[in-house]
């Protein structure tokens, strides 16, 4: 049977009468959802939804949604007001980062456009990832390197893969797999060494070695030892990690802020996280105080004040 979606606010109380099937939550004044095949956006303050529908869209990132008007269409790009700013010319999947660029594919390739749909880095690349801290991950000649804003290669391809920048920091991976980290200016921070490394935030970074998981930092000091079966990244200052078959919360030091209870728990997202707690699904606040309404199978991330909800 298929899965029905309504709209709470914080207190357990929905918001319209409007079900929904496919919805995701709420960014920059908008919910991208599905109807009859296509795709449509619901308006925040109004919660009502716009004329126009789409064969493919995104959410709104940065004042633009990608859109297409036919299912494996060319996309372009709208703003808020559903207006066509830049024409029906790419292929797929493509968002505007606070750098003012969208990395967009054609015919096979990867570059970049600005806001006024100028092509800023020429579509050539077999791999371009979208900016983050002024800087693109790009595959040139099958190895890893990075670009600035300019199209200028920075950051020398010689990775088997690498990942996006975070708080300064990426993750890079050699060619026998091994994990360490880098500095936006190419400087090796962590030794390329390691299983697994997730995202550098607040100064703390997932690793494995072996089966267990521990946190360095961006000098690839081991800070928490690596004792736990599973992980998450750190968020508002705290981890969620598993300890005896139950999920809690560390602090930077390791330290349990919130007691280990939960049947599941995920990374706190602006404020809350989701989690599971005997069986039920709900919202946990930074201070451990848990949010559960009986009438609602599942709650997910609060947004813009409201929450997507699972209907009985």
């Amino acid at each position: 049977m298929d899965k029905l979606i309504g709209i709470s606010d914080m207190n357990g109380v929905l918001v319209t009468d409007r079900i929904f099937k496919e919805i995701n939550r709420f960014n920059e004044g908008f919910a991208l959802f599905t109807e009859n095949g296509r795709f449509r956006f619901l308006e925040r303050n109004s919660l009502t939804a716009g004329l126009e529908d789409y064969g493919y869209a995104t959410d709104y990132f940065y004042g633009y949604a990608a859109v297409s008007k036919e299912v494996g269409g060319k996309t372009g790009f709208i703003n808020s007001k559903s207006e066509l700013k830049i024409n029906y010319q790419f292929d797929g999947f493509a968002r505007f980062t606070k750098d003012g660029i969208a990395v967009v594919r054609s015919q096979g390739k990867f570059g970049a456009i600005n806001s006024n749909g100028d092509i800023c880095i020429p579509i050539k690349y077999n791999r371009m990832d979208p900016y983050s801290e002024g800087l693109s991950l790009v595959e040139i000649n099958r190895k890893c390197g990075y670009l600035n804003k300019e199209g200028d290669v920075v950051i020398s391809a010689q990775w088997a893969n690498a990942q996006m920048f975070f708080d300064g920091i990426a993750v890079v991976i050699n060619d026998s797999f091994k994990s360490g980290c880098i500095d936006v200016n190419g400087n090796v921070r962590v030794p390329l060494k390691y299983k697994h490394i997730g995202n550098m935030r607040s100064n703390r970074a997932l690793f494995q070695r072996g089966k267990t998981y521990g946190f360095l930092d961006s000098d690839g000091n081991e800070i928490i030892p690596n004792k736990y079966k599973n992980v998450d990244e750190f968020s508002d200052g705290l981890a969620p990690v598993i300890e005896k078959d139950r999920w809690g919360y560390i602090n930077l030091n390791g330290d349990y802020v919130i007691e280990p209870k939960f049947d599941f728990a995920l990374r706190f997202f602006k404020g809350f996280a989701r989690v599971t707690y005997k069986g039920r699904q709900g919202l946990l606040n930074t201070n451990g105080d848990l949010i559960t309404f009986k009438q609602f199978q599942y709650m997910d991330y609060p947004s813009e004040g409201l929450v997507l909800v699972g209907l009985e």
